[in-house]
């Protein structure tokens, strides 16, 4: 007997991101109430903004969510892949945050 696994469950294969990688934001975060330093329903990240992956974990055995630095935001908010593109460099490379210069 074969087991189907659900196509929402990413677990089952290797993160789109690491700890280290630059990405940015696909969409504008909006406070729900997680941030208490911040007012809910402010926007906490802003659609391209540039940051790092601090970590990844999981949520409910299903989803990765990345631990997100955004520096100009001040802020550390998880957010799934499909919400974040990967910081490139001039040949289109994907570029890991410690490797910036500057």
């Amino acid at each position: 007997m074969q087991i189907a696994i659900s196509p929402q469950v990413e677990i089952v294969s290797r993160p789109v991101f690491l700890p280290g990688d630059l990405v940015i934001a696909r969409i504008d975060v909006k406070n729900d109430g997680t941030d208490p330093g911040k007012r809910f329903g402010g926007t906490l990240v802003r659609q391209l903004d540039s940051g790092h992956v601090l970590d990844v974990g999981t949520f409910l055995q299903q989803f990765y969510i990345n631990a997100d630095e955004w520096t100009e935001a001040e802020a550390i908010v998880g957010m799934r892949a499909r919400e974040l593109a990967c910081g490139k460099d001039h040949m289109g490379a994907c570029l890991p945050a410690q490797g910036l210069a500057g």
